[in-house]
């Protein structure tokens, strides 16, 4: 089961202009803004949980039926780096919700002591983000990989 796990936001300049003002429009709206980006970031990770082992599933009983009617087969080294890429993909999508923890235990931490959000959070944001764009490139490498393969040019 996936939970939410909202990150750490940025807090720029201006806004801690607004801070100090008491427009609820502009407070209300920045919160429905933040829960949307809260929900797209888990709807991308549920969507790479699902499409990493999708590929390989669908790969392989491709792959299988290739075996089974007897084609020639090139360059089955292009599906196994498919593989190798989906699979790292899922451990990137695990590997970025254990930072997101982190992260926004940080910014919690940050929070209780008083002190205001940086803009930077840190270690664990930077990797969060970095482990997001990986799984992402590493889906769409394995596409394009699977699809070299099956298009048997190679």
């Amino acid at each position: 089961m996936i939970s939410s796990r909202p990150r750490p936001f940025r807090v720029s300049k201006n806004l801690e202009a607004r801070r100090s003002s008491d427009n609820t429009a502009f407070w209300d709206h920045r919160k429905r803004v933040q829960d949307v980006i809260e929900r797209m970031e888990l709807e991308y990770d549920k969507a790479l949980l699902t499409l990493h082992p999708l590929g390989i599933s669908v790969s392989a009983a491709l792959y299988n039926q290739m075996i089974g009617s007897n084609v020639k087969i090139h360059s089955v080294w292009l599906l196994h780096i498919a593989w190798i890429a989906w699979i790292l993909g899922i451990i990137t999508t695990l590997g970025s919700f254990r930072t997101s923890i982190f992260a926004n235990r940080t910014a919690l931490d940050e929070h209780d002591i008083g002190q205001q959000a940086s803009d930077n959070a840190g270690t664990p944001n930077l990797l969060t983000t970095i482990f997001n764009w990986s799984s992402g490139i590493l889906f769409i490498a394995g596409v394009v990989l699977s699809a070299l393969f099956l298009s048997r040019k190679i």
